[in-house]
């Protein structure tokens, strides 16, 4: 997808409605994850350690925003299936799915207290 194709990539046609759900929530971060998995299904189908740098490597390969790119990042990365996926040891993968390094101890740990992070945010919501 292109600038033009992704409400609210900074494309045509952007508008406040085509950006947000009916609560109010952004959609952006969802279509950008739908048409990235599309594109790279190796790295974007299934949370996999993606490579250190993935993020100047989608933006030369796709017309999306450094904004909505941000956006679609931090909540992929913060998943938990995502962090679940961090395992030192484990091999990251760039945008085709060929290896790309390999997951340290010290990221997997920052993964474990970010997922136990998300985990008591989570339940001081309730």
């Amino acid at each position: 997808m292109t600038k033009n194709q992704i409400p609210g990539a900074g494309g045509t046609g952007d508008s406040e409605e085509a950006k947000k759900s009916d609560n109010g929530r952004t959609l952006l971060p969802e279509i950008i994850a739908q048409s990235l998995a599309a594109q790279f299904p190796a790295a974007f189908a299934r949370p996999v350690p993606l490579k250190v740098g993935i993020f100047a490597d989608v933006l030369a390969a796709t017309d999306i925003t450094t904004e909505a790119l941000t956006a679609f990042l931090l909540t992929w990365c913060g998943d938990p299936r995502y962090l679940a996926k961090i395992r030192a040891g484990k091999s990251r993968v760039d945008l085709q799915g060929r290896k790309a390094g390999t997951v340290t101890e010290q990221e997997e740990a920052y993964a474990k207290m970010r997922a136990q992070e998300n985990f008591f945010a989570k339940r001081e919501r309730r």
